[in-house]
């Protein structure tokens, strides 16, 4: 591997106010602190795309609890996936994105046991 492959091409980044559950937004917070180079908006985007390559048929929408709205830096390629999920599950975006950000923090709480 070269040196310079490890440097990724910069992508637009749209700055957007969501509504995140409250419960994930905590564990998003203490996930960021534990990994090198990640934020909170780093691990939604991550997810968002994660989730999008399962390609799932259908979704359990379940629980998703209070929401706050937070501002999020979201990679323009990462927002556009996100909006076709929500067309394809006849769903709101806000829902989309706290099911995968849900199924991204089990992930990572995985990776750190």
């Amino acid at each position: 591997m070269e040196i310079l492959d490890s440097f990724v091409k910069r992508e637009k980044l749209i700055q957007r106010t969501v509504n995140i559950s409250d419960e994930l937004f905590d564990r998003l917070e203490k996930l960021s602190q534990e990994f090198n180079d990640c934020s909170v908006s780093k691990i939604i985007n991550a997810s968002i795309i994660d989730f999008a390559y399962k390609q799932k048929e259908t979704i359990e929408i379940g629980n998703i609890g209070p929401t706050s709205k937070h501002s999020v830096a979201f990679r323009e390629p990462v927002l556009e996936c996100l909006n076709q999920l929500a067309k394809k599950y006849s769903s709101f975006k806000y829902v989309v994105m706290n099911i995968a950000i849900r199924e991204g923090i089990e992930k990572l709480e995985k990776k750190l046991k």
